[in-house]
């Protein structure tokens, strides 16, 4: 693999490179050489990369802790949970049809907001609510030994009793094949009647046609949602009850050749999206 001078730039070359050597790639034809000993994983989830055919099987993948990354999913999870908190979507909606009519209000600690998901960013994000007034449980695979001001539920026997007492339901978990489809419509049924969502995981994990239902029926009064199994998914945006925000962010593969002269002619345009 060719040395890289340390610019933000080259990481995008050493990252070509470490692609072809994650998946073996060798310019003889036929031949596969595996040249690195782990994948180190700085987004969030790795289905990413174990849904790669090519991945080795034996190869470690290492899950890096990126605190920045945490500090803004926790702003991303309060402003919707203030958003539904406050009612603000009411009030957007009364001001597109020209209507005022206050709504009463809540007090932080009679909302509860419940947490699926207890990794770095769920627990980051239940203990910036917790400092916010709100009470706040948080459910996970397996038992935590201690999530402090955070009641803990885990394990699918548990489920139900969590969802019961949500009011505002936050999903960051990852997707995999224990938490795919893990919100149908009997399990979303069992948030009291009312109840808001906040999808920031992954799509896959909350059924999309139950959720539209139970949004019809006024089951679930809103929901916010960024991550869809099949993107982008419009018809959930009924009656201004969905927020759909964009993903603000670059993306490019770097398999081949093509796509290694297309970073450079971004660069070298000066419109390369990573450089601002």
């Amino acid at each position: 693999m060719e040395k890289c001078a340390f610019n933000f730039f080259n990481v995008f070359k050493c990252m070509v490179s470490i692609r072809s050597l994650v998946l073996g790639l060798t310019p003889q034809a036929g031949k596969t050489v595996l040249l690195i000993k782990a994948i180190l994983s700085l987004g969030a989830g790795v289905d990413h990369i174990l849904s790669d055919p090519d991945l080795p099987e034996d190869l470690p993948i290492v899950r890096l802790v990126d605190p920045k990354l945490t500090h803004e999913m926790c702003f991303h999870a309060l402003h919707w949970v203030l958003h539904f908190h406050s009612d603000h979507f009411l009030y957007m909606k009364q001001q597109m049809d020209k209507k005022w009519q206050q709504q009463g209000s809540i007090q932080p600690e009679d909302r509860t907001v419940g947490i699926m998901g207890l990794g770095n960013i769920g627990r980051g994000i239940g203990d910036s609510l917790v400092n916010q007034g709100f009470r706040v449980l948080g459910w996970g695979a397996n038992q935590k030994s201690s999530l402090g001001d955070i009641q803990h539920f885990f394990g699918d026997e548990q489920l139900g009793d969590f969802l019961e007492k949500t009011d505002i339901l936050i999903n960051v978990l990852p997707l995999t094949e224990s938490t795919t489809n893990i919100l149908r419509k009997q399990e979303l049924q069992r948030l009291p009647r009312g109840a808001f969502i906040i999808n920031m995981g992954r799509g896959g994990i909350v059924n999309e046609a139950d959720l539209l239902s139970l949004l019809d029926e006024g089951h679930i009064t809103a929901a916010a949602i960024d991550v869809f199994e099949e993107e982008p998914l419009r018809q959930l945006v009924v009656d201004q009850q969905l927020m759909m925000y964009k993903h603000d962010g670059f993306w490019q593969p770097m398999d081949t050749s093509r796509e290694y002269q297309l970073l450079n002619s971004l660069y070298e345009s000066g419109e390369a999206p990573w450089v601002r």
